[in-house]
């Protein structure tokens, strides 16, 4: 990479001093031709430096999410409550809360707030997050015993992963991509719209 850097580079210094030996030898219509390859030669510099640019944000979003990964395992409780979504899932079952989960969907929750928060402030997008966390996010908040026992009850102090929901919904709709429990959507909340509807005014 370093190489191919090193090469435009010396690319575009080239093309500039040609430029100049052109205007100094051709007059006035070498001077018009300098002028017009010196300001492709800022306009190919500045489309490389934007790319550049780029490039290190997603680096710098995929390490970020490398780590955030490592929060999740950080907390106990969330580790316990997907291993109990793992296994209902593998018996075609759909998992169940039970009081004893109190801490462990809390926990699991925190970290999905933290999640949403996150793209809602537009430090990650959907598209980044979209086959990393997919299952984990909606295996939790389209389950409708999580929506009836925490979600539902405590719609406002989850609003941005109402919000995430939404947005989530619609990139997976416009790129034709399955959702999970898609039958107990948590757009079926009556706070649902509610919720949406003050964050957009």
């Amino acid at each position: 990479m370093k190489k191919k850097e090193t090469i435009l580079t010396y690319l575009l210094m080239f093309v500039v001093c040609v430029a100049v030996v052109i205007g100094s030898f051709f007059g006035e219509v070498g001077e018009i031709i300098s002028t017009i390859i010196t300001s492709l030669t800022a306009v190919i510099s500045a489309i490389a430096v934007y790319v550049q640019m780029r490039k290190d944000t997603k680096i710098t979003q995929a390490e970020f999410l490398l780590e955030f990964s490592k929060v999740f395992y950080a907390y106990e409780g969330a580790q316990v409550l997907e291993n109990k979504i793992d296994r209902a899932t593998e018996e075609g079952k759909l998992y169940e809360y039970t009081t004893d989960d109190y801490e462990a969907l809390n926990d699991y929750l925190l970290w999905l707030e933290g999640l949403a928060a996150m793209v809602v402030n537009k430090t990650l997008t959907v598209k980044l997050i979209n086959s990393l966390y997919n299952y984990r996010f909606f295996m939790v908040v389209n389950n409708p015993s999580v929506q009836q026992n925490e979600l539902g009850r405590f719609a406002t102090s989850y609003k941005d992963i109402f919000i995430l929901h939404n947005q989530w919904i619609s990139y997976r709709k416009k790129h034709n991509q399955p959702i999970l429990l898609e039958e107990s959507d948590l757009s079926k909340l009556d706070a649902y719209d509610s919720i949406l509807k003050k964050v957009n005014n």
